[in-house]
């Protein structure tokens, strides 16, 4: 970690997060390398092959494909299914691992995405939720009014809050539009520590800038948690104990509370930055002013459970202590 970046503070910082996802892929490499070590050279990759791949890893972004594979990967040998590993350590080798890595926004399309890739996406947001989504491409009309949603939201953030602006484009390196099929449950959006650099958002159901900003910034704030945690739990609480949520109407796990809690926090404090913006219609500050107020409420009843009932790990504690220093309720 570089000494003048403060790893758990609350406020939005481009260069922590450029940093958490320097330590994330310097961890991917040294695992992979172990990996491939153990394999045997089945994924016949060559040595400079596979040093040219970790060397891209370690040395600047990648695309949340690759981990993705190495998630397949990890589970393929978990179950000693060997078909499977082979064929996925051969993809170690497909170019779309090294292709840069820019922000951009897609869809579950083929010609963005491809199905293999898609799919594997898919996978793991489901497998993280425990509630099966059955995510679909979103059509070619809300794709381009997600793409210039996303593109009025990010530019009105560069202008009252850079930081956060930055966080977002880091963190969802790889913004996809996705919606839920006809009749699934509903769906506004998603993030992984296995699909790392990849936000998920249905551009359906936050059709303005100010409902954009709140879903990006609430994704960007689980994968500010998923880095600081190294993708750990929160809190030692078993997920058999069921508490309050703030933000779901069923009792949820304490990891998903402190999460749920933190991400209001993040919201909102968004939220405060967006009323420095002259731009903002009238409706939209009363419309942020009401948000906020809701906000605080279920921000204190969060604070409330948490504090009874949590039993924080050490990177967790100090990750809800910065928050409630830095973010306190009022």
């Amino acid at each position: 970690m570089a000494p003048d970046v403060e790893l758990f503070a609350f406020t939005p910082s481009a260069r922590r997060a450029a940093e958490l996802d320097r330590r994330i892929r310097a961890a991917l490499a040294e695992s992979l390398a172990a990996m491939c070590a153990a394999l045997e050279d089945r994924s016949n990759l060559t040595p400079k092959q596979l040093q040219s791949l970790l060397s891209r890893m370690r040395s600047r972004q990648v695309r949340p494909a690759i981990f993705a594979l190495y998630t397949k990967l990890v589970h393929a040998i978990e179950l000693d299914d060997n078909e499977q590993i082979d064929r996925l350590a051969e993809e170690l080798k497909d170019p779309i691992i090294l292709a840069p890595a820019t922000h951009r926004v897609v869809t579950l399309s083929e010609g963005m995405l491809r199905s293999d890739i898609g799919k594997r996406y898919c996978d793991i947001i489901d497998d993280d939720s425990g509630t099966p989504r059955d995510l679909s491409p979103v059509t070619d009309q809300q794709f381009m009014d997600g793409v210039d949603c996303v593109r009025v939201t990010l530019g009105l953030l560069d202008r009252v809050a850079p930081e956060i602006a930055d966080e977002i484009r880091l963190f969802g390196q790889e913004l996809v539009l996705a919606t839920q099929a006809p009749g699934a449950a509903e769906f506004g959006g998603a993030t992984s520590f296995y699909l790392w650099g990849a936000i998920f958002i249905n551009p359906t159901a936050h059709g303005t800038r100010l409902a954009m900003a709140q879903a990006l910034s609430h994704e960007a704030a689980h994968a500010l948690l998923f880095g600081m945690t190294m993708g750990e739990r929160m809190v030692e609480n078993p997920d058999s104990e069921r508490y309050p949520s703030p933000l779901r109407a069923d009792p949820r796990p304490m990891d998903g509370v402190v999460h749920a809690t933190y991400v209001i926090a993040r919201v909102m404090h968004c939220l405060d930055c967006l009323l420095q913006a002259e731009c903002l219609t009238d409706f939209e500050r009363k419309e942020i002013m009401e948000t906020l107020e809701v906000g605080m409420q279920r921000y204190r009843e969060g604070i409330r459970t948490t504090q009874t009932h949590a039993h924080f790990t050490e990177p967790g504690r100090l990750a809800f202590q910065r928050c409630l220093e830095e973010y306190p309720p009022h």
